[in-house]
């Protein structure tokens, strides 16, 4: 069986019914006003944040990347916090707040890398060039982040008590 969490393949070709288009070009016309909305609500968590540095590190946006925050990602040392990721998670979760491991294991890990081919289209061409034999890569720093991140869809309706209700369900778990 294939796991929900596991990359098979390197993509396909898929296409758009007509109602999807539709629904898509709708939605299209509306993306800068959505997208401006994340980003003021992720400007507003990340200034509220700032008060759990030493437990909690988000990431920073370089100046020229203009990304839609459609998730937003926490990287918190577990051990350093002395509680595990699935505690941390359930803690939240009771409050309400829907916290998820998004990245469960680094990217190479996954079977397209480690078999060198795609599964649904059973070739192996995007790895013709590719000479990287994955069974002998260790990458620790793609290990750590998959190890403590956890995060949330961040959808552009939220409002600005919606994030509220994120920093105090933070705040109660982490002091």
């Amino acid at each position: 069986t294939i796991s929900s969490n596991e990359i098979n393949t390197a993509g396909n070709t898929l296409f758009m019914t007509e109602m999807e288009a539709v629904l898509a070009r709708e939605i299209l016309r509306k993306l800068d006003k959505l997208n401006k909305a994340r980003r003021i609500n992720f400007e507003y968590l990340n200034k509220n944040l700032k008060k759990y540095k030493n437990n909690l590190v988000i990431y920073s946006i370089l100046k020229y990347a203009d990304p839609s925050f459609s998730r937003i990602i926490f990287l918190i040392d577990f051990k350093e916090l002395g509680v595990t990721r699935d505690v941390f998670i359930e803690a939240v979760n009771k409050e309400g707040i829907p916290l998820r491991i998004f990245y469960p294991i680094p990217l190479y890990k996954y079977r397209l890398f480690q078999e060198r081919r795609d599964v649904f289209i059973d070739n192996s061409f995007s790895f013709a060039k590719n000479k990287i034999n994955y069974h002998k890569v260790f990458l620790p720093n793609a290990e750590r982040f998959c190890e403590q991140q956890v995060g949330l869809e961040f959808r552009p309706y939220i409002t600005k008590k919606d994030v509220d209700d994120v920093l105090a369900a933070l705040n109660k778990v982490l002091i």
